[in-house]
């Protein structure tokens, strides 16, 4: 049986709680999650053990182990954000089979995992470490700095001079995070950041899974950017259309530097990165599946996500990937502005292809300025024909008012 901390709030994760329905192991699986979070997403599982995360968890997961006669063999992670501050002390505490501290370490630690990117052959953006204003020479512009730890843009500031590069540094809000150590090298994000050379092209991502077999990729993503730090949606794409952006052998050996970065042969990892000039930037990765709204889009076009295929792996059953011809996109619906929300009308929209959509937030809401506050909801579309044209055709026909 797996364990799944879900020790977050984000709606998304519902989603992601589907495709183990979809991949039929959703009754293999123990979901601890927070009273607040029961009440508000209401997860309907047949094992889920409510807990506050602290220090009387061990003895919840352990009573309800006994009551119910089950035992752990891997623990599901979701918080390298957070260092894996909750899985490794259910694993540990529990003993539970989970990542080494070192790749722990190494897959939560910007600065690390690209120190270990360059000593494996993994090709990434020139970079280095700063501590003050005065470390802030040596990278070229323009130039992105950035905390060590986290996933969220607005602690990520894009910079094309000295000067706005002095003043973004001035706005970085540390880490809370203690100190951690890798091969000699000791970094404390309470006070130390990344600099790294910005990369233009385009973005993309995928997750891949790594066995004694070999390599498999399960998806790629391109995503479709209309200013820095957000993005208009994703392009889940076909093996055609990958191979018009760049060559697949080439990704794969990619991942394969990647896995012994992070020192694992039996993971699935996610990968973002830029190709410019038909040659690959990886930006950052991590030992778990792409976490975004292209999961249900997996789900509807290929019948499984890379969620499922992580948990069916780990309960040692067995599963197919194969990417489909079909191809999907996610668009993003975003309010100019925060404020109360007067009108969230989908029921015009002029677009082919659409399968489904999400929204976060309805009319009386308010939303907010905060890193990602203005995100109301996505659109689904199968088999787009014109990604910007789709984009533009949406935009126009959504009815969003946010006075």
């Amino acid at each position: 049986m797996l364990l799944f901390p879900l020790n977050s709030m984000k709606s998304d994760l519902l989603k992601v709680l589907s495709s183990f329905d979809l991949a039929g192991v959703s009754d293999e699986i123990l979901f601890v999650c927070t009273r607040e979070f029961y009440e508000r997403r209401k997860p309907r599982f047949k094992n889920i053990l409510i807990d506050s995360f602290d220090g009387s968890s061990a003895g919840n997961l352990k009573a309800w182990a006994i009551e119910n006669k089950r035992s752990f063999s891997w623990v599901m992670a979701l918080d390298d954000d957070e260092q894996f501050y909750t899985s490794s002390r259910f694993s540990e505490i529990l003993g539970i089979p989970f990542f080494s501290g070192r790749t722990q370490k190494i897959a939560s630690n910007k600065f690390l995992m690209k120190n270990q990117f360059r000593k494996n052959g993994v090709p990434t953006s020139n970079f280095k470490l700063v501590k003050s204003i005065g470390d802030l020479g040596g990278i070229s512009f323009p130039n992105v700095l950035k905390v060590t730890t986290g996933a969220e843009t607005n602690n990520v500031y894009l910079s094309k001079g000295l000067d706005e590069l002095k003043e973004n540094f001035l706005k970085l809000i540390p880490d809370k995070f203690s100190p951690v150590e890798v091969d000699g090298i000791s970094i404390d994000p309470s006070n130390e950041f990344i600099l790294e050379e910005y990369v233009g092209g385009e973005e993309f991502s995928c997750d891949f899974i790594i066995t004694k077999n070999g390599i498999d990729i399960i998806r790629v993503t391109r995503k479709i950017q209309k200013k820095f730090g957000f993005f208009s949606g994703y392009h889940l794409m076909n093996r055609s259309t990958i191979a018009k952006h760049f060559d697949i052998s080439g990704l794969m050996k990619i991942c394969a530097g990647i896995a012994r970065s992070f020192d694992v042969d039996d993971c699935i990892c996610m990968m973002d990165f830029k190709v410019q000039d038909s040659r690959i930037f990886v930006i950052e990765s991590s030992v778990r599946p792409g976490f975004s709204n292209f999961i249900p889009l997996m789900d509807e076009l290929y019948g499984y996500s890379s969620w499922g295929i992580y948990a069916r792996h780990k309960l040692g059953l067995k599963y197919d990937i194969n990417i489909p011809e079909d191809e999907g996109m996610i668009v993003y619906l975003w309010a100019e502005n925060s404020g109360k929300i007067e009108c969230l009308d989908l029921s015009c929209i002029g677009c082919e292809g659409i399968i489904g959509h999400h929204l976060y937030n309805q009319v009386g809401d308010v939303i907010s300025d905060e890193d990602y506050g203005k995100l109301l909801g996505y659109v689904m579309i199968k088999n787009p024909k014109d990604i910007l044209g789709t984009i533009d055709k949406i935009y126009q026909s959504v009815k969003i008012v946010v006075a």
